[in-house]
Parts: C-alpha cells; sequence; structure tokens
C-alpha cells in the first residue's frame, strides 16, 4: 500500500493486509522506518473509523555471514574468520 511506503521500502513478500479481518503486518527494510511509521500510525486508517492497536516488533531477517580471510603467520597460513 502506498500508506506504508511513504515511510520508507517495505519487504512486499512478508507485508499482509487483511481487509476481512482488520489486520495488518507491514515489514520494513530498516527498523528507523518502521519506528517512524509506528510513531505516525494515529494519522492514518486504513481500516476506517475503528480502534486499532499497533504493535512494533524487532527481528533479524538475514543471517550473518562470515567471510574466511587469510593471515601469514610465519612459515604456516591459518584462516581467521572475521565478521563482515
Amino acid at each position: 500500500s502506498k500508506m506504508f511506503r511513504h515511510f520508507g521500502p517495505i519487504r512486499e513478500s512478508q507485508t499482509e493486509v487483511d481487509q476481512e479481518n482488520n489486520r495488518a503486518r507491514v515489514v520494513y527494510r530498516k527498523g528507523t522506518d518502521a519506528e517512524v511509521a509506528y510513531n505516525s500510525a494515529g494519522r492514518f486508517s486504513i481500516f476506517g473509523a475503528k480502534a486499532v492497536n499497533y504493535e512494533l516488533s524487532y527481528t533479524i531477517t538475514e543471517a550473518f555471514k562470515v567471510k574466511p580471510y587469510v593471515v601469514s603467520l610465519g612459515e604456516e597460513d591459518a584462516a581467521l574468520c572475521l565478521p563482515s
């Protein structure tokens, strides 16, 4: 929905709007965008004039990636894994 995108890019595949049950789940790419949307939630009403509860939760959506780096230790080489 354009209303949600106003605050920042959303993850379309994870965002759901259920008009029948008056529920929505909007997943933003950045937590800061979600915070702005949450703090502005009282200014818009996607479900009309109904009492609405809002909830903000944080999840890790991508696994941390570890890349190997080769570090010279004199006569032998060893692989050292550091977070990228």
